[in-house]
């Protein structure tokens, strides 16, 4: 190539980047890039799947992947699966329609491994495995003015017990008597961190571009003990593990933990620099939620809803995002609630509800696509009184989960084109 193609092509790549939208507003309109290093069934169905053919179901979580599948096999599709995934056209589209962050959830496994576990070692350089992809992907985001914030979704034992803890069953993060595992988490976000600043100092990417640090993805605070070791001692020592490497730039964010927000009022207040609360707002979950998506008379609710967690937001006193929320009014999407297993059953929603949202999208009906642009604009609405939010999440394999699917919905047009400039449902 010569170098006139070459800078006739750096031109053209430089004017691709300006177009994104930028909304000047300082609000995050950020996605999450779940199913990626740390895999979940109904995102990714195929990988688990076709490796229990073979294995009779026991492949459920990605503790499991590593324990039961070929390490041989299960490299070469992990590797295939982190590097085709999440694309850099992917990311393209994003910032395109006003995009401005992306939450990536790792798991422990990616910095720390103990002997007794069944996941191969982590990498040892920035040239192996999930490192390899996830640098690669920061450089993107430099490039493309995308800001990053590193979610330590998987904690050693499990802080919640789902299969998105990376190990689904018991509750092992946390044990009374033996802090371990929690003091493991430590060292992990010390490991993450120093990775991170690695990369800014490396020019891999600036530090504007590393947004933050979550500590730990949804623990399992309806525990009380557990919720007293984070309120009184763990988000502390957390917050200093990750100043003492990347200083007071980085947001250090922590998560609702199944806790009511108001209980955070107040909390962590003085002396504490840039510390963000994630709260996460699904209305997929229990009985309420999926007896009301029997009747599309339930869809106002849904809205009403939203617009009224507005005041959620803004009665806030710390910085505060909603770090998940999708589409979904309903758990029938196979595998969402309570994970792998064949044939799904989904805790609450009915065979009827089911059948009316779990077709193709081809066959949804004007109506049904016309709630799901209302309840999109109702929570951005609501999440925008406050700092933002991330939505859950941006691809799903083969676009099977179409209300949690954020390029999906873009592309059909029911996600807005542009971020900025949007309508607006809520009057409150």
């Amino acid at each position: 190539m010569s170098k006139l193609c070459v800078l006739v092509l750096a031109v053209a790549m430089i004017a691709n980047y300006s177009s994104a939208l930028n909304c000047g507003d300082g609000k995050i309109r950020g996605v999450n890039l779940g199913g990626w290093l740390v895999l979940e069934p109904w995102i990714t169905p195929t990988i688990f799947e076709e490796v229990n053919v073979e294995l009779g179901g026991q492949v459920v979580d990605e503790y499991t992947y590593a324990q039961y599948v070929d390490p041989d096999f299960a490299s070469d599709r992990l590797n295939r699966h982190w590097d085709e995934f999440y694309t850099r056209a992917d990311l393209v589209k994003l910032v395109d329609a006003g995009i401005s962050h992306l939450r990536i959830p790792v798991g422990y496994w990616l910095v720390d491994v103990s002997p007794d576990e069944f996941f191969p070692p982590p990498p040892a350089t920035d040239d192996d495995g999930q490192r390899f992809y996830l640098k690669r992907l920061a450089g993107w985001c430099e490039e493309l003015g995308l800001k990053i914030l590193i979610d330590l979704h998987c904690g050693p034992g499990s802080q919640n017990g789902f299969d998105n803890s990376g190990q689904r069953g018991e509750i092992n993060w946390f044990n009374p008597d033996d802090h371990s595992n929690i003091d493991r988490t430590l060292v992990i976000l010390e490991k993450i961190s120093v990775m991170m600043k690695s990369w800014i100092d490396d020019g891999t990417m600036s530090p504007d571009t590393l947004f933050g640090i979550a500590i730990l993805n949804e623990p399992w605070g309806i525990w009380e003990e557990l919720w007293l070791e984070l309120r009184d001692h763990f988000h502390y020592n957390a917050y200093d593990v990750v100043r003492n490497v990347l200083g007071d730039g980085p947001k250090v964010v922590i998560q609702q933990a199944f806790r009511t927000p108001t209980d955070f009022h107040g909390y962590m207040a003085e002396g504490f620099e840039n510390v963000m609360l994630d709260l996460h707002e699904y209305h997929a979950f229990g009985e309420y939620w999926n007896n009301l998506a029997e009747d599309n008379a339930g869809w106002s609710t849904n809205i009403d809803t939203s617009c009224g967690f507005k005041t959620v937001m803004t009665e806030s006193t710390m910085d505060v995002v909603v770090g998940e929320w999708s589409l979904a009014n309903q758990d029938c999407q196979k595998y969402l609630d309570g994970g792998y297993d064949t044939p799904y059953h989904p805790p609450n929603g009915s065979p009827d509800t089911c059948a009316y949202y779990i077709k193709d999208f081809s066959e949804y009906t004007d109506d049904h696509k016309g709630f799901l642009r209302n309840f999109m604009a109702a929570q951005m609405d609501s999440y925008e009184a406050g700092d933002g939010y991330f939505f859950w999440t941006a691809k799903s394999e083969d676009n099977c989960a179409p209300a949690w699917d954020f390029l999906f919905l873009l592309e059909q047009g029911i996600a807005p084109q542009n971020l900025c400039e949007r309508p607006r449902i809520c009057t409150n």
